[in-house]
């Protein structure tokens, strides 16, 4: 009896040892690119196809190519449920429709690493935005891009998409004090 009841708490510490390692925070890294800039509220405005307020869905899709062992490209898919309509120039979307978005952050499972394309910071699920889109197609399948990667997509609760994230140096991956201003412009336009 002692020996089994001995086995039995073995085998809990290792399993647990095991989950443990295996739910390693991921590591971060920032990867520049080229992106839309926005001096003002009214340039986001005019350039975004597609304002609404909707809320993030749970789950996503990472997409992530790599060639040789290098990642060449990666993003997510996500979804949002649209709540309010500002602005569509299609004229084709209402409240209760979801959308797929394209985020620039995307994990990769592999080497536990999360990539931040231009230092994006995905979307929470079930928190609500502000979402300044523009439409794209691909495979045939609908998807919108957030209009400057992180101009437009605005925070309306404390989701904690704006923490600064660091990578293994203490560098950091995510900057967001140059989009504040326009932040708070939007959030002042068509929420408050």
């Amino acid at each position: 009896m002692i020996r089994k009841r001995y086995y039995n708490v073995l085998m809990c510490l290792c399993v647990g040892m095991m989950l443990s390692a295996c739910a390693k925070n991921p590591e971060h890294y920032g990867v520049e690119a080229k992106t839309v800039y926005f001096a003002t509220l009214e340039e986001m405005d005019e350039y975004a196809t597609v304002i609404v307020k909707a809320t993030r869905l749970e789950g996503e899709k990472a997409v992530l190519a790599k060639q040789d062992g290098y990642i060449t490209s990666g993003y997510s898919y996500s979804t949002v449920k649209i709540t309010e309509i500002y602005k569509d120039i299609s004229g084709q979307l209402q409240a209760g429709d979801e959308i797929t978005l394209l985020e620039n952050e995307v994990y990769d499972e592999e080497e536990n690493i999360v990539y931040h394309i231009a230092g994006y910071n995905m979307m929470v699920p079930e928190e609500e935005y502000l979402l300044f889109l523009t439409k794209n197609t691909a495979n045939g399948s609908d998807y919108y891009v957030s209009a400057g990667v992180n101009y437009g997509t605005v925070s309306l609760g404390e989701d904690g998409r704006t923490t600064q994230r660091k990578d293994t140096r203490g560098n950091a991956v995510s900057e967001f004090s140059a989009y504040t201003e326009i932040w708070e412009a939007a959030k002042e336009k068509y929420i408050e």
